[in-house]
């Protein structure tokens, strides 16, 4: 089994409305509750990302932007639209890594991906994902919360220290919408903003598959 992975921190966000007047949660098992919850009532979501990664020790610092879909079962179309475009597509069973600037694609099995970039099992934040934080990460609700009166903030270190990173969930206790994540290690900060969320959009099967286009070079990664 393996873990979440820097490059895909933005893959822990996952949405489902509920009324305004559900539990405001205080206690890490409601919330746990609440979130596995919302996830079994997802067949599909959708959103906008902005991202900004900041290296320490080198004083750079990186932003980019763009949008996410993903359905059941372990479905997903990631498209970064700055600084450079990439679009990262899976139909559960193959995996392609388009990059126009270089006119190259990466291609191979979604499995074999998730093995190379350290992904959990359940890579889509609407597919076990509620359970692979349980079993995989020592989690607690911080002390201080969102900046907002109704957010939470749930905080998740990886049971094998050897990873060295820390994560960091900011979420609504009325909508239970993650709007922040942040991420950090000894080598990065990487907070990323959510915004514009859309439970069970109407999708297509040809939304999830690639066809490259004429002249690309074609690279397997596995």
């Amino acid at each position: 089994m393996t873990h979440l992975s820097i490059s895909r921190i933005l893959l822990v966000i996952f949405f489902s409305a509920i009324p305004v007047f559900a539990i405001a949660a205080t206690d890490l098992k409601t919330v746990l509750f609440e979130m596995e919850t919302q996830e079994k009532n997802l067949d599909s979501v959708q959103f906008r990302f902005d991202q900004t990664v900041n290296f320490i020790g080198t004083g750079i610092k990186e932003k980019s932007d763009g949008s996410a879909v993903f359905k059941k079962p372990n479905k997903m179309k990631v498209i970064k639209d700055h600084p450079a475009q990439q679009e990262v597509i899976s139909n559960g069973r193959k995996m392609w890594i388009y990059n126009p600037q270089f006119n190259q694609v990466w291609v191979g099995g979604a499995k074999d991906w998730a093995t190379a970039t350290n992904l959990p099992k359940g890579i889509l934040p609407i597919s076990n994902y509620v359970s692979d934080l349980k079993q995989y990460f020592d989690l607690s609700l911080s002390t201080g919360r969102g900046k907002n009166v109704d957010e939470i903030v749930l905080v998740a270190t990886p049971k094998d220290p050897s990873l060295g990173y820390q994560l960091t969930l900011v979420m609504s206790t009325e909508s239970w919408v993650p709007s922040e994540t942040r991420y950090h290690s000894e080598t990065a900060d990487i907070a990323t903003q959510l915004s514009e969320f859309k439970p069970n959009p109407v999708l297509k099967e040809s939304d999830f598959n690639f066809t490259p286009p004429h002249g690309t070079d074609i690279i397997p990664f596995n």
